[in-house]
């Protein structure tokens, strides 16, 4: 089973590899809300507050605030609560700086390809619990003409990866190569309970072919 992508990265860029790409980077991220774009504010220092992004309590992407319920019923497969919209008071931080974004930090990083539903719509990101050292193959995959990405983790990267995934059920993870989110989505949304991934990670979103194998060179 892998990570479904969400259609808040369809559009399709004008290159197709990260722009800012500059060594094979993965990482997999909790989401903990969106960020509108951003705009500097008045008297701020440097044009950014002090301190990291932290999302207020209505804007979480928490699993009470999305409120997913399977539903066979539903085309997708699950119901959820209205869209839980961007957190406005992060429009003053920038998005994190490539290089900057250590996968410790709370970071906000952009979709590639470029968000395109809601547009300029930013990911504010918890720590990354799983990193390129996880990573055992990568292979390129072309399912009902959708063309996807899929990782093969080694042994502990996969008991890392269930255990993120179960602890963070009906929630959103990013997958992010070199800075950028190349996914995100809810886990196991028309599932009841956790079930593993089995050490794989499925990356989709309406690649290209040329974009779904470049991405698999760069992780």
């Amino acid at each position: 089973m892998g990570l479904l992508a969400c259609s808040c990265s369809a559009s399709t860029p004008s290159s197709t590899t990260p722009a800012h790409s500059v060594q094979p980077s993965f990482e997999v991220r909790p989401v903990l809300c969106w960020a509108p774009a951003f705009a500097s504010q008045p008297g701020e220092i440097n044009g950014s507050p002090a301190g990291r992004p932290s999302c207020s309590q209505g804007y979480q992407l928490t699993a009470t605030n999305l409120g997913i319920k399977p539903d066979p019923s539903n085309a997708e497969g699950y119901d959820s609560n209205a869209s839980v919209a961007p957190d406005p008071t992060l429009a003053s931080y920038p998005t994190t700086a490539h290089g900057a974004d250590e996968p410790l930090n709370t970071v906000i990083l952009p979709a590639w390809p470029p968000a395109a539903n809601p547009p300029n719509v930013r990911f504010v990101l918890g720590p990354a619990a799983l990193t390129a050292t996880s990573v055992q193959g990568v292979e390129v995959l072309n399912q009902s003409g959708q063309w996807m990405v899929n990782v093969t983790l080694t042994p502990s990267g996969a008991a890392s990866w269930d255990a993120l995934a179960s602890t963070h059920f009906h929630t959103f993870l990013a997958v992010v190569v070199n800075g950028l989110v190349v996914s995100a989505a809810i886990t196991e949304p028309v599932q009841s309970s956790f079930t593993s991934y089995g050490g794989q990670v499925e990356i989709s979103g309406g690649f290209s072919e040329d974009q779904a194998k470049a991405l698999a060179v760069q992780i």
